[in-house]
């Protein structure tokens, strides 16, 4: 499985190119990536690196470059906040007013700039947070914890309803973290 955040460049290009919440993507398309990643899990240090696989993954799913992001600055100033925030119950209230705006304009802001709405974004990160605590900490205890969930019951109830799969599968394999190789391109540019 490959997780996409949506409010990185990938997830962005992503969702311009596949409209429909359920695609069907050529195999065409699909073949190459899927022989690319076959090739990096039988041997990971002779074939391309992870972050040069997910750029062709990702570029083999869509169609021309990659969008030129020009975010709202108050938007990836609330970005950055929860990025940099050891607690993630903030409230959608609260971080209007960090922004001066009011709770239903950033609500709509929001949206319109990251793809989800501010409470489904915020799930998403602590599901995210909870995936990278799962594979340091290796209990599903630890990672409701470290996440701001409110048990490792709730934890599981959420991811299930999200991915329709429990988190304890991956206790069972590597999970890797693959910075965004978009943001590292744009930067070097």
């Amino acid at each position: 499985m490959l997780f996409v955040d949506p409010d990185s460049i990938e997830g962005i290009w992503l969702r311009s190119t596949i409209a429909h919440k359920i695609t069907i993507v050529p195999d065409s398309h699909v073949l190459p990536a899927a022989d690319a990643l076959r090739s990096f899990c039988e041997s990971p240090f002779s074939t391309m690196d992870i972050g040069a696989w997910v750029r062709y993954a990702v570029a083999s799913l869509c169609a021309g470059p990659p969008p030129a992001r020009q975010p709202d600055e108050r938007i990836t100033k609330v970005l950055d906040l929860i990025a940099s925030s050891d607690d993630l119950r903030l409230s959608l209230e609260q971080v209007a007013a960090t922004v001066y705006l009011s709770p239903s304009r950033f609500q709509h802001l929001f949206k319109q700039q990251v793809g989800l709405p501010f409470r489904r974004y915020m799930l998403w990160r602590k599901v995210t947070r909870a995936m990278i605590a799962i594979a340091r900490k290796g209990t599903l205890t630890a990672a409701a914890q470290m996440s701001d969930f409110a048990d490792a019951a709730h934890l599981t109830r959420t991811f299930h309803q999200m991915f329709g799969l429990p988190p304890s599968l991956l206790m069972q394999g590597d999970l890797f973290v693959v910075p965004s190789p978009f943001d590292t391109i744009a930067k070097a540019a």
